[in-house]
């Protein structure tokens, strides 16, 4: 009896670390440059104490990537393989600023709030509020931030992970995020040196897929997980 009821706990141990993750593969460094103020490079400076850096504005239908770099003043895009497409400068002189490029934006896609109420342990019940209607999930993890896919799927987020849901609100997998952290660094012919690595807000793609904005002392970095 004993070695079966650890069977099977080892059985049901397997299965929910293979859904952990189920829904995604990757990550991929989609998108990767220098710091800098040339083509295809990225802006990074330092005001108050807090560091001003790139940020995903958008991730259009065709899965191109929008940066916005607030420090170069330009928005970069990027198509779905990671290569530059193009680059556009914002026009202070002509009253345009951040919204130069009129992007498809994730707007539309992005839950105004989520209100959690808990059922029972590891039990909520989520409320994810969208500009034209509500979507109820039941999840075993509070969130308050939440997007959408082009299909009606929700995407819940914490600090260390992204909660999917279909559109009938049930949980069908979740992806734990890589945590900021100082890693060593060795040059040759230096000492060792404590880097450290920071990870920006996850996005959710038309598709499903999740971008994560990578940023060490040497360059930023975007980082894709694609929905299987």
């Amino acid at each position: 009896m004993r070695k079966s009821i650890a069977l099977l706990s080892f059985v049901i141990c397997l299965f929910a670390a293979d859904a952990a993750d189920a829904g995604w593969s990757g990550p991929a460094e989609l998108i990767s440059g220098k710091w800098g103020s040339g083509k295809g490079q990225f802006g990074i400076r330092t005001e108050g104490g807090f560091e001003v850096l790139p940020a995903i504005g958008a991730i259009t239908n065709d899965e191109n990537v929008v940066i916005r770099d607030a420090v170069n003043r330009k928005q970069l895009i990027f198509n779905g393989k990671g290569a530059l497409s193009s680059e556009v400068k914002w026009d202070a002189a002509r009253g345009q600023g951040e919204n130069a490029i009129a992007a498809i934006a994730h707007k539309d896609r992005e839950a105004e709030t989520a209100l959690a109420q808990r059922m029972a342990v590891n039990v909520y019940q989520v409320t994810v509020v969208f500009p034209d209607r509500n979507v109820v999930v039941t999840s075993d993890t509070e969130f308050k931030r939440a997007m959408r896919d082009r299909h009606g799927n929700v995407y819940g987020f914490t600090l260390e992970l992204v909660l999917g849901f279909d559109k009938n609100g049930k949980q069908t997998g979740t992806l734990n995020l890589p945590a900021s952290h100082e890693e060593l660094v060795t040059i040759p012919g230096q000492p060792a040196r404590g880097m450290y690595v920071i990870y920006g807000e996850p996005v959710v793609g038309p598709s499903g897929s999740i971008y994560l904005t990578k940023k060490t002392d040497t360059g930023f970095a975007v980082l894709k997980w694609t929905w299987k």
